[in-house]
């Protein structure tokens, strides 16, 4: 359990601190789905279910199809 909080803890503190994400690393992206993509992996990640995630995954299907939706990011270089 230590280890998984240590984790954890790195995580929170790093890549998962929406502080750490400018403007322009998020490129298009809404910055309020972003964060709820955020909290999502934090969430995922204090409860165990992903232990180290490296990166995030976000599909907005409030845009169009037609609209670019998809966004993958790199959790351990903090850019998309």
């Amino acid at each position: 359990m230590v280890a998984l909080n240590a984790r954890v803890e790195r995580a929170a503190s790093g890549a998962f601190a929406a502080s750490s994400w400018n403007h322009a690393s998020l490129g298009a992206i809404d910055r309020h789905v972003f964060d709820l993509a955020l909290g999502a992996a934090v969430c995922a990640a204090q409860s165990g279910a992903v232990p180290d995630p490296s990166t995030l995954t976000v599909i907005d299907y409030s845009k169009s199809s037609a609209a670019k939706r998809l966004w993958v990011f790199d959790l351990r270089l903090t850019r998309s």
